[in-house]
């Protein structure tokens, strides 16, 4: 009896730990980039593994009869915003509605083509290209955008494989050796308008596109805000089997996470002071490398609807690597468009997936 006793003590003192970390999780994600907690931020990444938790605490208190159970749910129901982006349930019924009126805008991180090796089986020499070729969408949205000075993956090579989009906005960011980085959103229809947002960022960067679609002008805001720049040494987490370099390894990653959240919430910032700025039907696009659970993510959502929530179901996870698994590619719309489906494709040319967004104009 005393050792069932001790157990439940146990179990119930660590349903607490773990409850606790979930609601600060949920707490910082509302919080500026410059606020004194937003040193907490990068703990978002963990906010999905401390809801199942508690819900297993939930269960577990459930099943043996305790009313400790209570600790979890209420816990769960104070983050209930955040679970609700994070995992969709129930998003809108489709319905039907005339291909013939609606429009399609991919979005996607490419990863500098994983800089132009030739593959084998590609008709364009690369399988991304070819990807992008057989859409057939309306525009394209790329970020990690890339091209060389040499043949065959110039500039001019690029847009010669793409000649099906004859219109463009391409800012370069910085350049590489021979290879310019930056940000491109192909259309085939005109660009009757091309401006570059001003973020506060040196290596990413959004760029706004007024595209005229049968006679309407819509604007395509496409971007990619701050990467975490983790490197494979930082992701091996094998490493962690030596204790004398846990503690270092913690340090550099945390430092790295939360240098680059605050960075993205500053940027998320500048790019709703100039979204919000136009009343025109707008579709916002790129990788946000953010979680639904965090500020970046609600600074957005307070003036666009993510589109994965209007349509989709599940967590939606568009970033894969090893066991990393997050949402961070994302399509946000406001009132006058409407969008009828949003599609996540298992295309892995890149560590990210693409989105396909079909949409209406008013």
């Amino acid at each position: 009896m005393k050792l069932k006793w001790l157990t439940n003590a146990f179990l119930l003192l660590l349903n607490i730990i773990v409850l606790v970390v979930l609601l600060v999780i949920n707490y910082v994600s509302i919080l500026p980039p410059d606020s004194v907690w937003s040193v907490l931020a990068p703990t978002n990444i963990l906010f999905t593994a401390f809801v199942i938790i508690n819900l297993l605490f939930a269960l577990w208190w459930i099943i043996h009869l305790k009313w400790y159970a209570l600790f979890s749910i209420i816990a769960l129901l104070f983050c209930y915003t955040n679970i609700s982006n994070t995992f969709i349930i129930w998003s809108e019924k489709a319905y039907p509605y005339d291909k013939k009126q609606t429009y399609s805008v991919v979005s996607y991180n490419i990863h500098h083509f994983k800089f132009f090796p030739k593959q084998p089986q590609a008709k364009t020499g690369n399988h991304i290209l070819d990807y992008l070729v057989e859409k057939e969408a309306d525009i394209i949205c790329l970020q990690e955008f890339a091209f060389s000075d040499y043949n065959p993956f110039t500039l001019s090579d690029i847009k010669k494989q793409l000649s099906a989009y004859p219109y463009s906005h391409i800012e370069v960011l910085y350049k590489d050796r021979h290879i310019s980085k930056g940000i491109a959103t192909f259309s085939k229809h005109k660009i009757v308008n091309k401006e570059r947002v001003s973020l506060p960022a040196k290596y990413h960067g959004a760029i706004a596109t007024d595209i005229l679609i049968d006679g309407k002008k819509i604007r395509v805001i496409n971007f990619h805000f701050e990467s975490n720049r983790l490197t494979s040494k930082d992701k091996d987490i094998k490493r962690l089997t030596d204790r004398n370099k846990i503690p270092s390894f913690a340090k550099r990653l945390q430092s790295k996470l939360h240098t680059a959240s605050r960075k993205r919430g500053k940027q998320a910032d500048a790019l709703m002071t100039f979204a919000t700025n136009s009343d025109m039907p707008t579709i916002l696009c790129g990788d946000m490398n953010d979680v639904p659970a965090s500020y970046t993510y609600r600074t957005i959502t307070e003036y666009y609807t993510d589109n994965f929530k209007q349509l989709g179901s599940g967590f939606g996870n568009t970033f894969h690597e090893n066991f990393y698994r997050y949402r961070i590619d994302y399509t946000f719309t406001n009132e006058r468009i409407t969008p009828v489906q949003l599609i996540i494709h298992p295309f892995h040319q890149s560590d990210h997936f693409p989105l396909q967004l079909d949409f209406q104009t008013p």
